[in-house]
């Protein structure tokens, strides 16, 4: 289901219970739509989302603390990106040192 913001909010607004389906099915199909390698871990980043929506009262404050856990997320790629390329260097080094 291919909605507008605006549907979104009106639907929302109308029809909460419709809301959630339409929601958990875009989202579906979303990750459905992705590598086999991604989805488990969209899945379980999703839920992961979904627990902090179901136990946080306040709209902002989830809000707050997605944004923590995807900055998190992007440090460690960052930290694992930094780790492989000096890898890669020792690795290019001992093999121009082989020659």
């Amino acid at each position: 289901m291919s909605l507008s913001f605006d549907e979104w909010h009106r639907l929302s607004e109308s029809d909460p219970a419709e809301f959630v389906a339409a929601r958990r099915a875009a989202i579906d199909a979303h990750i459905d739509s992705v590598p086999t390698e991604y989805k488990a871990r969209l899945r379980l980043l999703q839920n992961q989302v979904d627990m902090l929506r179901a136990t946080t009262p306040s709209a902002n404050k989830m809000m707050q603390l997605i944004s923590e856990m995807l900055v998190e997320r992007v440090a460690a790629l960052e930290q694992a990106s930094t780790q492989l390329f000096e890898i890669s260097k020792i690795v290019s080094d001992d093999q121009a040192a082989s020659f």
